[in-house]
């Protein structure tokens, strides 16, 4: 009698096992399989013919959304039609919907210029003076916020700023203030 469960259990188990495979294997089929397409100096246009001749897909389009006179080349080996058409048109999406893959412009993101406005990032430098000497105690601040920090016994500083690009406002007393853009990636001084 045991034994008789463990078959019976063991073919559940295989039932479960064939069926997974099967969803697995229809989710998969919705794909359309890895494209190869080496072309030198075509039009989107003939590069997107190409794409459908290999996967059995048609591309749909609108006609003025989609820049089909760009020359491209690709050298493609097995790659997915959306990471071929974001090599040569990265402004378009890709959306595929049985046998059509639909080819449209990127949404823009309307909150980007909010976003940017939300960004943060670190800023850190070294305040000196005309002698080239570090400024101990200097104020460093986002221009038009309260967010400040002062400088440490070797001028030193660092202070989180929002915005695309800020402007930082270093003080000291006896000295007229100085202001720059902070731009990432750059060493400014106070001439910019």
């Amino acid at each position: 009698m045991p034994s008789h469960f463990t078959i019976k259990s063991i073919s559940r188990r295989m039932l479960w096992v064939m069926l997974l495979c099967s969803i697995a294997t229809l989710s998969l089929s919705a794909q359309p399989a890895g494209i190869s397409v080496s072309v030198k100096d075509v039009t989107v246009k003939e590069l997107l013919k190409q794409i459908e001749a290999q996967s059995g897909y048609t591309f749909a389009y609108a006609n003025s959304q989609i820049p089909l006179d760009r020359r491209v080349s690709v050298n493609a080996v097995d790659m997915s039609v959306e990471a071929i058409i974001a090599e040569v048109m990265p402004e378009v999406s890709v959306r595929t919907e049985d046998k059509k893959i639909l080819l449209s412009p990127r949404k823009k993101n309307k909150d980007n210029k909010k976003e940017k406005e939300n960004m943060r990032q670190t800023v850190t430098g070294t305040v000196y003076d005309e002698n080239g000497e570090p400024v101990i105690g200097a104020t460093v601040m986002q221009r038009n916020t309260s967010n400040a920090v002062t400088t440490d016994i070797d001028g030193h500083f660092t202070i989180n700023v929002g915005g695309s690009e800020p402007t930082i406002r270093v003080s000291y007393i006896g000295y007229t203030p100085s202001e720059v853009k902070a731009i990432v990636g750059k060493v400014l001084d106070k001439d910019g």
